[in-house]
């Protein structure tokens, strides 16, 4: 009966002693992939710049280590291009604003500047439109130094509303000009 006991209790303390051993075994080869765990969790989170050490052994878990690795460097990669579009992005709408402003203005001054030369353009006109009306109306009655003066007012007149056209004709072409050449710097400035 003795005998019966220290075997159950050498048998009982082997296996303890096996349990135990198996654990510590288990728990030193699970601690690389409860370490990826972790890590995985925190790139998951948005930390792509957590640092996993190198692996230890060859084995699958070490591989697995391997390729974890060379995933969060692609992520630190892909993330750093993402922020990289998002400011230049960022940069190009706050450009695009700064332009739609600018053109808005542009329009307006186009606005003003158009009503104030036709308005400069309507008593020319006006006087025109009488001299022709009076030669027209009169023709025969009219006596050739009237006709003349008619004629040099309808002159003068036509040459301040040709005047005119010709500031509008030369203000609308440095008007298109100019976004051409911005057009043009800003290609030259990318292919540089």
């Amino acid at each position: 009966v003795l005998l019966t006991y220290l075997i159950l209790i050498v048998t009982l303390a082997g296996v303890l002693i096996f349990f135990l051993l198996c654990r510590m075994l288990i728990r030193h080869q699970m601690k690389p992939l409860r370490m990826l765990i972790r890590s995985s969790r925190r790139v998951a989170d948005g930390h792509y710049d957590e640092i996993v050490p190198n692996a230890s052994s060859s084995d699958e878990i070490g591989q697995l280590q391997d390729r974890f690795q060379e995933m969060q460097r692609s992520l630190m990669g892909k993330s750093a291009e993402l922020e990289q579009m998002t400011r230049m992005l960022t940069t190009r709408g706050e450009e695009l604003r700064h332009a739609y402003g600018n053109a808005q203005g542009s329009d307006r001054m186009k606005t003003t500047f158009l009503h104030y030369m036709t308005t400069q353009m309507t008593e020319p006109s006006d006087l025109i439109e009488r001299s022709v009306t009076k030669l027209c109306n009169n023709y025969h009655t009219i006596s050739p130094d009237e006709a003349d003066y008619e004629v040099s007012v309808i002159k003068k007149q036509c040459a301040i509303v040709v005047d005119l056209l010709d500031h509008m004709i030369e203000a609308l072409k440095n008007e298109t000009e100019e976004p051409e050449n911005i057009m043009k710097e800003r290609k030259e400035d990318n292919h540089e």
